[in-house]
């Protein structure tokens, strides 16, 4: 009998991770169950102005209800072509399919 794991990360810069061994089924839904739960309350507003972002960060986008992104006072750069491109002069796109107010 395999154990469930299901892996949380934040992305906060440091790449961290955390990982949940789960004996079984029963436990493995009852885990997600919770962890849906709480993200499903995320906000609506996300502000990040004057908080030194030189990127926007990957796991802003996760949150579907997101509308009101605020990015003033950042130095904001392009994110290597290699990863996923959320730059400065994507927030027309995003603005688009997020309905993000513009603020910078």
């Amino acid at each position: 009998d395999k154990p469930f794991c299901i892996k949380l990360t934040i992305d906060d810069g440091r790449s961290g991770a955390l990982f949940l061994a789960l004996n079984n089924d029963e436990e493995y839904s009852r885990w997600l169950k919770r962890l849906r739960k709480t993200t499903n309350k995320l906000p609506d507003i996300a502000d990040y102005s004057s908080t030194h972002l030189e990127l926007i960060p990957k796991g802003l986008f996760i949150n579907s209800k997101l509308s009101v992104l605020n990015l003033r006072h950042n130095n904001l750069l392009t994110r290597p072509t290699n990863e996923a491109v959320f730059t400065v002069g994507d927030f027309k796109i995003l603005s688009e399919t997020f309905r993000i107010r513009q603020t910078l």
